[in-house]
């Protein structure tokens, strides 16, 4: 086998594994799973982002990830602070109430954890959550 036909293989390979991995990601339906950008807009929206907070993926993409947090917490800079806390301390955990598209609440458990190219330099953040209002409710 020559070096192509190996180069070739493994572009494959990796294409492979990216589109296994995005379907993956775009299929959990029981955690909000999301890529911000720096600044803080939205940039992808899994199938359990649309269960969680109802929004569908073409309503979210390019908006502020604030708009899923309470008008209080805007009020206080917690969106921010959350990044900020990521990109510090390597990840941010975080349980508190959210937003529903129709205004509900619900109580969110989570992360938020910063992403790096392979140079280190910040391309981003992910945010992984789950709805966990039952189980404050229950206490």
């Amino acid at each position: 086998m020559n070096n192509g036909e190996e180069s070739g293989r493994e572009e494959d390979s990796k294409r492979d594994g990216e589109k296994l991995f995005r379907l993956m990601v775009e299929s959990v339906s029981d955690y909000s799973i999301f890529a911000i950008d720096p600044a803080g807009r939205i940039l992808s929206w899994n199938k359990g982002a649309e269960e969680v907070f109802g929004y569908r993926k073409e309503e979210m993409v390019g908006e502020s990830f604030a708009a899923l947090f309470t008008p209080e917490d805007r009020s206080h800079g917690v969106p921010e602070r959350e990044l900020e806390n990521a990109r510090s301390e390597g990840r941010s955990r975080e349980s508190r109430w959210h937003l529903r598209k129709d205004g509900s609440r619900l109580w969110v458990s989570g992360m938020v954890d910063p992403m790096e190219d392979e140079t280190g330099n910040l391309i981003g953040y992910v945010k992984v959550a789950r709805d966990a209002t039952e189980e404050i409710a229950g206490r």
